[in-house]
């Protein structure tokens, strides 16, 4: 079923994400509209294949501006958010990845305007705020292989940093696409075997073999729910990088 998240520009700091709404499912084209309705601008992914309903990989910036460092990170089903500020907090990047199952309503004040753009080929909008022109932009994107949409609401950021930021998410193209690691596994309850429970989610982990344990290594967590008594059951395996 799809959802219809809503990105509140009131401030740059308050923007947040509401399931509100829901549409039809069962589309047959692959292409991103957007629209330019009084409530703001309507984002909605039309694609050809089965709806996902939850995000198949999860992606990060490979570029910051110079003195950027993450500050937090929230992981969700459907959507993940991470924050970064430089040294002082006077510059930020608001960095969300939602999945392609979702709509996106940015709400708008008078005088906020749309541009369309492209990120790496593919289709999305610059919004430039009125409330503080040239320094709060948030640009959105949909990119059909991450089956996700791309948001980067900033402050302070040029247009040409925007675009370096946003053109460094490049995660999918690092790694090989995610299976299950097994599947049949008996529970202890004897009654039910382990079953998918979700999308395999891309991470770093701590890579033991290291010295001091200080070095990562990307692996894949797999979520599997038992068919009988419900209980939940994760297992790890590397990530291959595509050579």
């Amino acid at each position: 079923m799809k959802r219809l998240w809503k990105l509140s520009l009131a401030t740059l700091l308050a923007a947040g994400l509401l399931v509100c709404a829901a549409g039809a499912a069962g589309l047959t084209r692959s292409e991103l509209e957007i629209e330019e309705r009084e409530s703001g601008f309507f984002f909605q992914a039309k694609t050809n294949r089965p709806e996902r309903k939850g995000l198949t990989l999860e992606c990060r910036l490979d570029w910051l501006p110079e003195g950027f460092e993450q500050q937090s990170d929230q992981q969700g089903e459907y959507s993940q958010s991470v924050f970064y500020a430089d040294q002082k907090g006077k510059r930020t990047i608001h960095f969300e990845q939602l999945s392609e199952s979702s709509s996106i309503l940015v709400q708008s004040r008078e005088g906020d305007t749309l541009e369309r753009i492209a990120v790496n080929g593919k289709p999305g909008g610059l919004i430039w705020l009125a409330e503080d022109k040239g320094k709060d932009l948030n640009l959105i994107w949909y990119d059909t292989e991450a089956e996700s949409y791309f948001s980067m609401l900033t402050h302070g950021l040029t247009e040409e940093e925007l675009f370096r930021a946003a053109e460094s998410v490049d995660v999918r193209n690092k790694f090989h696409s995610p299976v299950f690691a097994e599947t049949g596994l008996i529970c202890d309850c004897n009654r039910g075997s382990f079953q998918p429970a979700s999308m395999a989610k891309l991470a770093k982990t701590i890579d033991r073999d290291s010295p001091n344990q200080r070095g990562t290594r990307w692996i894949y967590s797999y979520l599997y729910q038992c068919n009988s008594c419900q209980i939940m059951l994760y297992r790890h395996v590397p990530a291959i990088p595509v050579e």
